[in-house]
């Protein structure tokens, strides 16, 4: 597989091992059994707060969203980043879906939930339905029901199955809003694809699993 944007996934893969960690970063994380523990408290607070006090979601597409309000410097400015198989995609993952974050790779929405799983939570993720020769979300409908989503953060890799797929005008954010009880996924992008970009926004909903075979997802995508 030839994934788009591996340069950028290298570097924020080596940050993740701690590879790109200043001095001062490593004597931090010696002190804790977890990387980041600070950040990691700070976005379960932000998708605590969510639930308790409700979600302002705007469309991804009218690039005023803000940049990441978390401090991601030691991670080269992303989060992490999101393997998608049946898209074969792997895109360096952002907080905000400003233009500048979108054209770099995937990004999270602003008033949707941190990529760090969790008990009443949805990520929501845009990308471009392809940007300056690379795929990005192009191939979004190729995604279908038990497709699998990976999001890998500084702390772990969480797995995510795609229950359904849904086309809706850029106004209909309720789809994208938390789920009591679900921890989840939802990805986005715009519909249909065509030059300058689709009227509509495509959405995959998908919740977490932990009830996947790892090799057979491989053995697929090699053949």
């Amino acid at each position: 597989r030839e994934w788009k944007t591996q340069q950028e996934v290298n570097q924020i893969s080596a940050a993740l091992r701690n590879d790109n960690f200043t001095a001062d970063a490593k004597d931090e994380t010696e002190e804790s059994d977890i990387p980041f523990s600070d950040l990691h408290d700070e976005m379960q607070a932000y998708n605590e707060e969510l639930v308790i006090s409700g979600q302002n979601i705007m469309d991804a597409w009218n690039y005023e969203q803000a940049p990441s309000e978390f401090d991601l410097s030691l991670l080269d400015g992303a989060i992490g980043y999101i393997e998608i198989p049946d898209m074969k995609v792997r895109l360096p993952l952002y907080i905000g879906a400003s233009g500048e974050n979108l054209a770099k790779g995937a990004a999270v929405l602003s008033g949707t939930s941190m990529p760090i799983g969790g008990e009443s939570t949805n990520c929501v993720i845009a990308g471009h339905r392809g940007w300056r020769g690379s795929a990005y979300f192009q191939y979004i409908e190729n995604m279908e029901i038990g497709s699998l989503v990976y999001i890998t953060n500084p702390w772990e890799t969480l797995t995510y199955q795609v229950t359904g797929t849904d086309i809706v005008t850029p106004s209909n954010v309720d789809c994208t809003k938390i789920r009591e009880g679900k921890d989840m996924v939802t990805l986005i992008s715009c519909h249909p694809y065509v030059l300058g970009g689709g009227a509509y926004r495509y959405l995959v909903f998908c919740e977490r699993t932990e009830d996947v075979d790892d090799e057979a997802v491989l053995e697929k995508n090699v053949q």
